[in-house]
């Protein structure tokens, strides 16, 4: 992790304390004063909570479902975990749980059209 420092305009390497679960391919975003890691490989339903005043590693719930590759957000103070495929769950406001949220999962937004593929042909492609 590298933290910022404003007043220098500089960003310095911080050593943090090493989470529970190693892990790879994860969903990570901050809310408050925590950087929240969620799933991925190694550890798919895990989440781990980084307090980055007391400078020390929590657990959270575990997502019910394992998460490679997924996304995490922040909004309006409410966690989301965001899955591959649509699924958006929202972690409870006393952080004890997860649920499906209550914004409508993204498979039901619709979809915008595929962007069309060009056409190239051999004497296009160079090295």
């Amino acid at each position: 992790v590298y933290a910022l420092d404003k007043d220098k305009d500089t960003w310095t390497k911080k050593d943090l304390h090493r989470m529970g679960n190693g892990r790879r391919g994860h969903a990570c975003t901050v809310l408050g004063n925590n950087i929240i890691v969620l799933g991925g490989e190694g550890a798919t339903t895990s989440v781990e909570f980084y307090d980055l005043l007391e400078d020390e590693w929590t657990t959270g719930p575990d997502l019910y479902m394992e998460m490679g590759y997924g996304h995490a957000t922040v909004h309006d103070g409410r966690l989301f975990a965001v899955y591959d495929d649509g699924l958006v769950l929202e972690m409870a406001g006393d952080r004890t749980a997860w649920i499906e949220s209550e914004v409508a999962n993204i498979g039901s937004w619709g979809r915008r059209p595929v962007f069309p593929t060009p056409l190239l042909t051999e004497e296009m492609l160079g090295c």
